[in-house]
């Protein structure tokens, strides 16, 4: 993050999963953190946004993982609307769907993963974890994974 976003003066996470995450970041960096609901909470003040953000702040987001992306897509949309610059998006873990790349194109959003799907893939067949035909399984599912259905 530090090399990536020198110009990030907050971190935030995706509520909940990556909470934890992104306040290690932050204190690693000596950063600000806050974490945002991707949908209004139902009580109290129905906050999206949890912790001090001010407007025209540089905000990183922090995720654990992204499959669809929409609940990352939704915390990315609050941030700006706040009133912030979204930088980009780190997650630990990307399934590389093609519907969430072209969601996070289509949004203008960076998104840096740690580990891919392909790079996981890779390795396992590399260590023979998996077979070709566990492999060529696994590729299909990550085309259509809505369609998907065991053979």
């Amino acid at each position: 993050v530090a090399e990536r976003y020198p110009e990030a003066e907050v971190i935030a996470s995706v509520a909940t999963n990556a909470i934890a995450i992104g306040v290690l970041v932050a204190e690693e960096l000596g950063l600000p953190f806050v974490y945002v609901h991707p949908t209004p909470k139902d009580h109290g003040f129905e906050n999206m946004i949890e912790g001090d953000l001010r407007p025209r702040q540089n905000v990183v987001v922090i995720e654990d993982q992204v499959s669809v992306g929409i609940n990352s897509m939704k915390v990315v949309e609050a941030i700006r609307k706040d009133g912030c610059k979204v930088l980009g998006l780190v997650t630990i873990f990307n399934y590389e769907l093609q519907d969430t790349l072209r969601r996070f194109k289509k949004g203008k959003v960076e998104m840096i993963a740690l580990s891919t799907f392909s790079a996981v893939l890779k390795h396992a067949l590399s260590t023979e974890y998996i077979t070709e035909e566990g492999a060529e399984t696994l590729q299909t599912w990550q085309k259509n994974p809505a369609d998907w259905k065991l053979q």
